[in-house]
């Protein structure tokens, strides 16, 4: 990916500017960083810079090479005074090394991880349903709740013969949906113990 101020820099052949702009990338370990950097370097040596106009001489100034960020991002502001292939070169290889480091402590720390805490055991006031039994009990209440509903409604009915009111009709039909669920559940524990 080559950016557009690279590819105007270019056109203007204004060297110094390439410069600046290779460099705005360069020092970070991200491999993003990098892939911009690569792909503006070949863009400009494509497009009518070459390496003779692009480099400076060294200038001879010590660095540390050992890969570290402080000196990688040192190396890169080196590199920023005095634009050369060798401390280019340098700056690569650390990068590398750095990122490499940095993916094999990622993989390390991700082996490393813990697993879940094991699930504490039930306290004598919990209950002992496990949860496979509690899934099944909600739809079977829910079924005994209809059903109490509909024998609910059919006993206000009966009782009521007069001129159906609305409020005992409710009334009973609650309260059979709440014995035919628990009728349900009831049923339901008695037949897994056995």
């Amino acid at each position: 990916m080559v950016r557009k101020a690279v590819e105007e820099a270019v056109s203007a052949k204004n060297i110094d500017y390439i410069r600046g702009l290779l460099c705005s990338v360069l020092g970070a370990t991200d491999e993003e960083f990098n892939s911009f950097f690569e792909g503006d370097f070949e863009y400009v040596l494509k497009n009518g810079i070459t390496e003779d106009e692009l480099f400076q001489e060294d200038d001879g100034a010590e660095y540390s090479t050992i890969p570290t960020e402080e000196n990688l991002d040192a190396l890169a502001g080196n590199l920023r005074i005095n634009f050369s292939k060798k401390k280019l070169e340098d700056l690569k290889k650390m990068g590398r090394t750095i990122i490499a480091q940095d993916k094999k402590d990622q993989e390390q720390a991700a082996e490393k991880k813990t697993p879940p805490a094991p699930e504490t055991p039930p306290k004598a006031t919990q209950s002992r349903v496990t949860p496979k039994k509690c899934q099944a009990i909600p739809v079977e209440a829910g079924l005994g709740a209809g059903a109490g509903t509909v024998i609910g409604a059919g006993i206000a009915l009966t009782i009521a013969r007069a001129p159906i009111t609305l409020i005992p009709v409710i009334g009973w039909a609650i309260a059979g949906a709440a014995v035919g669920a628990t009728v349900v559940a009831v049923v339901k524990n008695i037949t897994k113990k056995k």
